[in-house]
């Protein structure tokens, strides 16, 4: 991660290549304050969405809140915090709050999977709650809401997993 300074303010972002065929400053680019550019290359850098996990406190389950997007470029930390947040648990049950997730990449419907597979094969229970239509929609595609359990709110994840 680095830190720039532009003007009176600094701002800490994640720098990736912009998208493939996009040009500089072209409606398909993200546009940036001022000109930043990555001093290693000559043509302009963007910044990548970030994904923010937040562990909330539950004595009964193990309660992740994600926030932002899930892609291919931080898709290898979120595989990283997840496997963290379940690890030495012998039989994990699991909410993942998705309420304040606004995208998933295909990378990040891996790691899902993933994480489906380590829980059932340790014998335990992941639930997935308030899923926005654009994540939502990628399950469905993907035919995922026949592998997970699915759910619009938290009480009702609760009741799947006390049910369990």
């Amino acid at each position: 991660m680095l830190a720039r300074t532009h003007g009176q303010y600094s701002e800490r972002v994640r720098w990736a290549r912009p998208l493939a065929g996009a040009k500089p400053g072209g409606r398909d680019s993200l546009a940036l304050p001022g000109s930043l550019s990555n001093p290693c290359r000559s043509r302009p850098i963007f910044p990548v969405t970030m994904l923010e996990i937040i562990s909330i406190p539950s004595g009964e389950f193990v309660h992740l809140q994600l926030r932002g997007q899930i892609t291919s470029a931080n898709a290898p930390e979120f595989d990283q915090a997840l496997n963290g947040a379940l690890n030495g648990q012998p039989a994990p049950r699991c909410v993942l709050d998705l309420g304040a997730l606004a995208f998933t990449s295909s990378a990040g419907l891996r790691v899902f999977l993933m994480l489906a597979k380590q829980v059932r094969n340790a014998g335990g229970r992941l639930v997935l709650c308030g899923a926005q239509p654009m994540v939502l929609k990628a399950f469905e595609l993907s035919g995922f809401t026949r592998i997970f359990t699915i759910v619009p709110d938290l009480e009702t994840a609760r009741t799947h997993l006390a049910s369990a």
